[in-house]
């Protein structure tokens, strides 16, 4: 019963570190293309995952599948890339709780979801004694 509530505790503190982490994140300079070194990346994959999308229409085979779904995946990581994250300006104080009360709660997940020990194995130890 104490893993349950260990569990639930963990939980509920993990949600709310994560959430006043993600409300101090902000955002800036988000576009689809991906510029790197003036050549436009995701423009680039766009373009060519068009030309995989009906290469997949025209021959469905496993090696056009396999083309557009590593097109796909460079698409997103272009994207991904893309985005530029900063921390808003907060108090040390405010960023010790935070990342504190993020780091309890993952804590006592993984205390209360991995490292709980079986009682049937002290039954049976018992039995072989």
């Amino acid at each position: 019963m104490k893993q349950l509530g260990d569990a639930i505790l963990g939980l509920v503190l993990t949600i709310i570190g994560a959430a006043l982490f993600l409300m101090n994140v902000h955002v800036s300079s988000f576009s689809f293309f991906y510029v790197y070194h003036g050549v436009s990346i995701g423009g680039i994959l766009m373009i060519l995952l068009i030309v995989s999308f009906i290469t997949l229409i025209v021959k469905n085979n496993w090696v056009t599948r396999s083309i557009f779904i590593g097109l796909c995946i460079l698409f997103l990581v272009s994207v991904i890339a893309s985005i530029h994250f900063y921390i808003a300006y907060i108090s040390a104080f405010k960023l010790v709780l935070i990342l504190g009360t993020l780091a309890l709660g993952i804590g006592l997940l993984l205390k209360s979801l991995v490292f709980t020990k079986d009682p049937t194995l002290k039954e049976e130890e018992k039995k072989e004694a």
